[in-house]
């Protein structure tokens, strides 16, 4: 990362930008250096997309570069007025943020054949990390009756930022490897694809959430989804109209809400829609 950045600061040097524009901070402690130095050239932009660095995990002295970094933009960039809000009540100047709404990710199409099966499919997609809820959501499946269950697949994709470890056992205290598939790891575009496109549904168990460019994706997709009723979730879906929104980290109205929608194919068109 420190080859790349002085690569960048070398090309900053000969072009001579009139903006410089950061899309994250990937080592904040070394990227604080950089970001002074271009600034001496021209103005740098930074766009936030966790309001709380690295979503409350990480090393301390991650959240403090972060932190600090943010401080020495000329801008930041933010996908939603809840994230904007966020950073102001951290001390972050309102005239210093910018509210750019995250456009509709293009969905890609697959030429994958749908299951004959008649099984409907929920699926959680994405990083597998701690604020995601995946325990939540593996906790509502056990609440599902029994019949419910067997008539669903639940499928967690994602690459693992976090130890999985007691995922697989809470699956498996659960007794629930017949009816929830995981993939723990990375998903190329053709690959995610044919997931979405087999896929009747998509939740995002979340326990705290800033932007979420898989929510755009669902969006732009047509799909149905049960989200928890916190940060942009809130912002961007209306309960009952475009999505079904819950409790954060409430797994009993997270099954019901599964369950609601596995129920009634009419439901799943309209949220969809």
């Amino acid at each position: 990362h420190i080859i790349g950045m002085i690569r960048l600061y070398m090309l900053v040097v000969q072009t001579r930008p009139q903006v410089i524009h950061l899309q994250w901070l990937t080592i904040p402690l070394v990227d604080i250096c950089f970001i002074w130095l271009m600034q001496r050239i021209a103005p740098v932009v930074l766009t936030v997309h966790d309001v709380h660095p690295f979503n409350g995990v990480g090393a301390r002295l991650m959240h403090i570069g972060t932190r600090v970094a943010r401080a020495q933009c000329r801008g930041l960039i933010v996908h939603n007025e809840y994230s904007q809000q966020q950073l102001m009540e951290q001390g972050i100047a309102s005239d210093v943020i910018e509210v750019i709404p995250h456009g509709l990710l293009k969905p890609n199409e697959s030429h994958a054949t749908r299951s004959s099966s008649n099984k409907v499919r929920v699926v959680q997609v994405g990083t597998v990390q701690t604020y995601k809820g995946v325990d939540v959501l593996i906790d509502a499946v056990a609440k599902l009756p029994e019949e419910v269950r067997t008539s669903c697949e639940i499928a967690i994709l994602g690459h693992p930022n976090m130890d999985i470890d007691p995922l697989v056992q809470q699956i498996d205290r659960h007794g629930l490897s017949s009816c929830i598939r995981t993939q723990f790891q990375y998903l190329s575009d053709d690959e995610l694809a044919t997931e979405l496109d087999q896929a009747d549904i998509m939740v995002f168990p979340y326990t705290t959430i800033s932007t979420s460019g898989m929510l755009t994706t669902a969006i732009a997709r047509g799909m149905p989804v049960v989200a928890s009723d916190i940060g942009c979730f809130n912002e961007m879906l209306t309960d009952g109209k475009n999505a079904l929104l819950v409790p954060p980290s409430d797994s009993d109205a997270f099954a019901s809400a599964i369950q609601r929608l596995m129920g009634d194919p009419d439901l799943r068109y309209t949220v969809g829609k």
